[in-house]
């Protein structure tokens, strides 16, 4: 089995220090260790930008400031990766200031062998990597990947939240899929969750055609794609400059969806039911947005389906 690339960024103002964690690293098995490093607070914040490590071992002094500013400092710059803070003192004190600002453990130079020093960094990584999980399972839908109604309010939120301070319109598209019931009973649902999940990557495409489409919780948000539950999606387009333009989109989602779905062996036909709201015209708040796209949308349904 091929050992695991661990990429690491030693911040240490000693150089003597920097030598003995290259040292501690190279007697570890199991993996390999690329260590790099940075002496002072400023190159660590640009380095720390870059988003190329996987893991930081950053010393509590550093010079005039402390590994604690720095922490909070890059995690405010959007940092997601994990944080072990070194010392050259055990400070009861400063292990829960780390603690509390980020980081994933706290290790005393004094104290530290090669054993420690691999503990710290596996359970470091592993720690953030169950947190994504968690992250991830709390604000997307687990089937398409799609961000769930959470997230989607989150984002409705915050969009508004602009459109008031720079007196901007955003809309909401509510789209549910017409007779979709039938293709369970039919094909059965493993064919039915194929057939979400195709839905999913062509919606993307239809708002991609013209901006981006935010797919994870780090992502820009300008138009967002999700997935309430069951057969029920809904769309975010901020900055709109009219409402021609949401109904563009409809038509363009009505379009692509409308060649046949290849799913275990069927050719499967769907059409979609499209109901559009604007902010701030057809609600002020996020349930009443909410309410009357899902409204729009079941008249769509009592004109005929397949529209708008």
């Amino acid at each position: 089995m091929d050992k695991q690339l661990i990429k690491i960024l030693l911040v240490e103002d000693d150089e003597d220090d920097f030598i003995m964690t290259r040292d501690l690293l190279s007697e570890i098995d199991g993996a390999y260790y690329e260590l790099e490093w940075i002496s002072t607070y400023d190159e660590a914040i640009k380095e720390i930008d870059r988003n190329k490590h996987d893991v930081y071992l950053v010393d509590y002094r550093l010079g005039e400031v402390t590994g604690l500013e720095l922490l909070r400092k890059v995690i405010e710059n959007g940092c997601k990766l994990p944080f072990i803070m070194l010392t050259g003192q055990g400070d009861k004190e400063i292990d829960m200031e780390a603690m509390k600002s980020g980081a994933s453990d706290y290790l005393i130079k004094g104290q530290i062998n090669s054993v420690l020093l691999e503990r710290s960094i596996r359970y470091a990584i592993e720690r953030k990597k169950s947190e994504d999980q968690i992250r991830h399972m709390a604000y997307y839908d687990n089937l398409t990947n799609l961000p769930n109604r959470t997230l989607f309010k989150d984002r409705l939120k915050l969009a508004m939240a602009q459109d008031q301070l720079y007196k901007r319109q955003s809309a909401l598209l509510f789209l549910d899929l017409d007779n979709f019931k039938r293709i369970n009973d039919t094909f059965g649902h493993t064919v039915g969750d194929g057939l979400l999940m195709e839905v999913a990557e062509r919606l993307i495409q239809s708002v991609r055609t013209s901006d981006s489409v935010a797919r994870n919780i780090d992502d820009d948000f300008k138009n967002t794609v999700a997935r309430l539950g069951g057969d029920e999606f809904i769309i975010l387009l901020t900055e709109i400059s009219s409402p021609l333009y949401a109904a563009k989109v409809a038509e363009r989602i009505i379009d692509i969806l409308s060649p046949p779905f290849a799913l275990d062996g069927n050719e499967v036909f769907i059409r979609a039911s499209i109901g559009i709201a604007l902010y701030p015209s057809d609600g002020g708040d996020i349930e009443s947005l909410l309410k009357n796209s899902d409204a729009a949308m079941y008249n769509a349904k009592f004109q005929g389906k397949n529209n708008y």
